[in-house]
């Protein structure tokens, strides 16, 4: 077979040659997608793709009496194949059957299919594809996006992932200064469905994942690091749950606790959107217009105060058809109530307080929170203190 064909489609093997069967111009063929309602030999008939039509066929000698097998016809089967101009490519192959009937010096009946060099029996899909699959891996894509561009399921690239482990191996005996580790959400990987990243913040690298975020697995998983690596991190950057904190303190005898902003601006977010409901039910009898625009208008109220619109006019029905911006708009949201006001008000200074990186400010107010805040601050277990 000609060697383009062969680095086109990703086949290694020197011995499989195109089909007899077809003329020269019909061994590659692009295939249109056959409709739904009719049955398909292979999945990839049901969208438009080229196919390459092959033959392996060589002399095979029988296992048990060493005599050549008999050639018993041919079996087709459909290998996916690296794509061609943009489309899935699929290697029709007929491979060879063999036979050694039951003789003197042969004690049983035996039977073998040819084997295609670069593909593993009983398997579809050619090396080739996978090599892409494990290195589109390791640059920051999703399975879904990965499995869509090669054409071949999710199942098939989660399964190449333990092929990587060793790449992945944690190095137990060294940690940076500063680490970071926050939970996320990893489905039937854990048993709780929670499980921990442990990152390098100053260079961005995912040093390992931990199964799970509960603090059994936390304390287990960084005990395997020496005394002395846990000794020399100077910063933990975690989230504000309590019971993170109190590990950190076993775990890492001389860090300093850092609370990464991002869960600072999200606990003052949950509150001031708390307060927000609270109000918009209190003045439902009240006032209804002002509580249907609580409830329709609630991102105004949340959203950063430099992001609002202070130039551009809109007609609002809630207040009697009153031309408004979505500053003029906010201040009427906000002034429902003395404790929505002030909520509001702390939640723009905390955010003006950190975009800016003023230190000082932010101390203050983490320090003086306001009366309508501390109590939504004390229910929530992820807290300030």
């Amino acid at each position: 077979m000609n060697e383009y064909i062969k680095n086109l489609t990703g086949l290694t093997d020197n011995l499989i040659k195109f089909s007899p069967k077809f003329k020269d111009s019909e061994r590659i063929k692009v295939i249109q997608a056959v409709p739904s309602s009719q049955s398909v030999h292979h999945q990839f008939k049901r969208m438009t793709h080229n196919e390459v039509y092959l033959r392996q066929s060589y002399p095979s000698a029988c296992p048990h009496c060493g005599r050549l097998m008999r050639k018993n016809g041919f079996k087709t089967v459909y290998l996916k194949g690296l794509d061609i101009a943009g489309l899935p490519t699929i290697l029709v192959v007929e491979k060879q059957k063999y036979i050694c009937p039951r003789q003197k010096g042969c004690p049983e009946l035996t039977t073998d299919l040819a084997r295609i060099h670069g593909i593993d029996k009983n398997h579809q899909i050619l090396d080739k594809v996978k090599q892409q699959a494990l290195l589109a891996l390791t640059e920051k894509r999703s399975v879904k996006d990965i499995s869509a561009n090669l054409h071949i399921s999710e199942g098939t690239v989660n399964r190449l992932f333990p092929q990587l482990a060793p790449q992945f191996k944690a190095n137990y005996k060294f940690l940076p200064p500063v680490i970071a580790f926050d939970d996320f959400s990893s489905g039937k990987f854990a048993a709780t469905q929670m499980s921990m990243a442990l990152m390098n913040p100053q260079t961005h690298e995912l040093l390992d994942i931990i199964e799970s975020r509960n603090s059994y697995a936390l304390r287990k998983y960084f005990y395997r690091y020496d005394f002395h690596a846990r000794a020399k991190v100077k910063l933990v950057i975690v989230d504000l749950y309590q019971p993170y904190r109190t590990i950190v303190r076993d775990l890492f005898p001389n860090a300093l606790i850092v609370a990464d902003r991002f869960h600072i601006i999200a606990q003052a977010y949950r509150a001031v959107n708390q307060i927000r409901i609270q109000t918009m039910k209190a003045v439902k009898e009240s006032n209804p217009a002002l509580s249907r625009a609580l409830k329709r208008y609630w991102r105004y109220v949340l959203k950063d105060r430099t992001d609002l619109d202070w130039q551009s006019f809109r007609r609002y029905r809630v207040f009697g058809g009153a031309q408004l911006t979505e500053v003029e708009l906010t201040d009427r949201l906000t002034n429902a109530s003395e404790e929505l006001l002030g909520a509001y008000n702390y939640y723009q200074a905390l955010l003006h307080a950190m975009h800016n990186r003023n230190i000082k400010s932010l101390e203050a107010l983490l320090t003086d929170k306001v009366d309508c805040l501390t109590t939504t601050f004390a229910q929530d277990p992820k807290n300030l203190t």
